[in-house]
């Protein structure tokens, strides 16, 4: 089939999108491009065609400029749609309906629920935008021929919508994150968006306190500061010379040369809904690179990887944090050996070559569904109104 992936807000080569799904759909036979709006320009990679454009100058242009985004990848004349964000949903629905063409819908997020966490949205505005996010959802995610989440919580909120609802976690795929070489780091290291409530005080803290044992020590954050980066990087300075340092976002492809050989890798969350429903990439990531980690008790993450690979701790305990990253950091071996345990579950299950078996079988029963319509003369959505 001729699939087409659009997306408005990721880049190209986004984890989810193209490393994981496109390149997947491209080595099953798929004809796959991928359309973004992050800069004018078409090329190949991986079996995946790029086509880009220039990014919408403001939100509102964004959310404006969506429609026309689908109705490009429709000129295209593919057989599936796959949008990846949630100002695509309505287009994406009613366009590839109108069109006769098979429509996948992906979710990363809870929508609804990260509106509360939207700094651009006025607070008075945000009760409104969630009533209309859910009603969109309510109203066009049923329309979809298949729904892709990215965690089984989201799972059980998009299948009382569509049953043709399928889980796809961002689990590292295998060819990106070959066996670590041995040697290890005088570093702890955190990777992903940098903001308070993803933990960046409390780690900034944490480092302070361990480098009185251990003065080489560093922590090493690797990502863009998304909320108050004067008062972090003001704290981070407080921490001593030399104890945080800030590093731009690795490519994808490179993520585990500079992950492997760390002490220790954090997640320590703040609780909110978000995080109470997705389970954060990074942890996979650590475990496929062999770093041990520290990660927010919360649920979700207890119920999907327990603590395999990595120690579950209260966010809100500091002290209790300090000393189980202490002990360690004291006893390497132990690291080294909780490291080893997750690098095993991740070649064993936490890998995106299993979970990508989901997605495959999905686009097989379209691919089936499609071609059974077609020869019968059928509508392939008739009925999804």
């Amino acid at each position: 089939m001729r699939v087409c992936i659009v997306t408005t807000v990721h880049p190209p080569t986004d984890g989810r999108i193209f490393h994981r799904q496109a390149v997947t759909l491209a080595s099953q036979g798929h004809e796959v491009f991928l359309l973004h709006q992050k800069g004018e320009g078409e090329e190949t990679r991986d079996g995946v065609s790029f086509i880009g454009s220039e990014p919408p100058p403001n939100r509102a242009a964004r959310a404006m400029g969506a429609r026309e985004l689908v109705k490009r990848a429709l000129a295209l004349g593919p057989d599936v749609v796959h949008a990846h964000d949630p100002e695509l949903l309505q287009p994406s629905a009613k366009l590839c309906r109108r069109a006769r063409v098979a429509f996948v819908y992906d979710v990363h997020e809870d929508y609804v629920g990260m509106i509360d966490h939207k700094e651009w949205i006025p607070g008075p505005l945000k009760p409104l935008a969630k009533v209309w996010v859910s009603r969109q959802e309510r109203r066009y995610v049923r329309r979809a021929d298949g729904v892709v989440v990215a965690d089984r919580q989201l799972a059980e909120i998009f299948s009382k919508l569509n049953p043709n609802t399928v889980v796809a976690h961002n689990f590292p795929p295998a060819a990106l994150f070959p066996r670590p070489e041995a040697g290890a780091r005088e570093e702890i290291v955190y990777e992903g968006s940098i903001s308070p409530v993803r933990g960046a005080f409390i780690m900034v803290e944490l480092v302070k306190r361990l480098r009185e044992r251990y003065p080489r020590l560093k922590l090493v954050m690797i990502g863009t500061i998304h909320a108050k980066e004067e008062q972090i990087r003001r704290i981070a300075s407080e921490a001593g010379e030399g104890a945080v340092e800030f590093e731009e976002p690795v490519p994808y492809e490179r993520l585990h040369e500079r992950l492997a050989g760390a002490r220790l890798g954090l997640c320590l969350l703040k609780r909110n809904r978000k995080f109470l429903i997705n389970v954060p990439t990074k942890i996979f990531d650590y475990m496929a690179c062999g770093v041990p980690y520290l990660a927010s008790d919360f649920p979700n993450i207890r119920g999907l990887v327990g603590d395999v690979g990595g120690r579950l701790v209260d966010p809100k305990k500091i002290d209790e944090i300090e000393k189980i990253a202490a002990e360690l950091l004291k006893e390497p071996e132990t690291g080294v050996a909780l490291g080893g345990r997750g690098r095993w579950a991740f070649e064993q299950k936490y890998n995106w070559d299993v979970e990508s078996r989901g997605l495959i079988a999905l686009y097989e029963k379209i691919a089936k569904k499609r071609g059974k319509d077609l020869v019968e003369g059928n509508d392939p959505v008739e009925g999804k109104d």
